[in-house]
């Protein structure tokens, strides 16, 4: 039998995610990236490091990651990137989350998130975990609304 090729890695994945929290202190609330934060707008057993390399584990553990890099609001942008993967992929098989926040000139803030790595059979199951488990609850958790969606 002829060894089995590695899952292609896929495109990157722009979901089109809130494209801004139509709330005017949105971009002064915190990132969501406190512990407390992450357990409530998934409602389940969460952990996150608040350092640069440390681990973050969310939905009782069907996610697990690594902080990359932390950048706190600064007035204008917040910047939050993992090391991410579903606890089903390969041990050795990792995607890159890239989350930045930036306030816009209405008060709002944009969210943007994009994640490279994620296998293509995994695509469809990781944009809809991302819509439906964290962003539409971290979106009713902030009282904000989605513009443009």
């Amino acid at each position: 039998r002829p060894p089995v090729a590695p899952a292609r890695p896929a495109p990157p994945l722009p979901l089109p995610l809130p494209p801004a929290l139509a709330r005017p202190d949105a971009a002064r609330t915190p990132p969501p990236s406190t512990p407390q934060r992450i357990r409530g707008i998934t409602a389940s057993d969460a952990s996150m490091s608040t350092e640069v390399g440390g681990k973050l584990m969310m939905f009782s553990g069907a996610v697990e990651g690594e902080n990359a890099e932390l950048k706190p609001f600064d007035g204008e942008r917040a910047v939050i990137k993992w090391k991410w993967r579903f606890s089903t992929w390969q041990p050795s098989h990792w995607s890159t989350v890239l989350i930045t926040m930036v306030k816009q000139d209405d008060g709002s803030t944009k969210l943007t998130l994009e994640q490279t790595g994620v296998p293509e059979d995994e695509r469809e199951r990781t944009e809809r975990g991302w819509k439906g488990m964290l962003f539409e609850p971290m979106n009713a958790m902030l009282g904000g609304r989605v513009i443009g969606a």
